[in-house]
């Protein structure tokens, strides 16, 4: 008996159910019709494509990107990354919103000047400004970031 890990193991059991539902032909009827057909693109008349945002639900994109990457960075007084990462957050600021990139931009000098007070009351405004609307609007769609 060869003994391997849990990685390998999993490998191989979905290899053997793979060939399990295959068959010795390549291919068979019963894998056929227990396949998953990809999913439709979401028709933006539709609604959201996805529930997002709300407890116990995953975060929607702007909202995950601002967690991992703005959060985090001045969690850890990352001032350099907070810097490139709210200036990318000006350039992709969604048509329509006015104040957004003016407020990214007073954010990135407060980041760049170490000015936590700053860089709040910056993103706290612009929170204030634009969390509503953009919620209901483009809470699913992800920016160019």
């Amino acid at each position: 008996m060869i003994a391997i890990g849990p990685k390998h193991m999993a490998h191989a059991l979905s290899t053997v159910l793979l060939l399990a539902a295959c068959g010795p032909g390549g291919s068979s009827d019963a894998a056929a019709a227990t396949s998953v057909a990809p999913a439709a693109a979401p028709d933006a008349r539709s609604g959201p494509a996805q529930a997002c945002g709300a407890k116990g639900l995953p975060d929607c994109p702007t909202q995950r990107w601002m967690k991992a990457t703005l959060q985090t960075y001045l969690r850890t007084r990352d001032f350099t990354r907070l810097d490139a990462a709210l200036h990318k957050l000006a350039t992709a600021a969604p048509a329509g919103y006015p104040g957004w990139k003016e407020s990214a931009e007073k954010a990135q000098s407060a980041a760049r000047a170490h000015d936590v007070a700053g860089l709040k009351a910056q993103c706290g405004g612009c929170h204030d400004q634009h969390r509503k609307r953009f919620k209901k609007e483009l809470r699913h769609t992800p920016l160019a970031l």
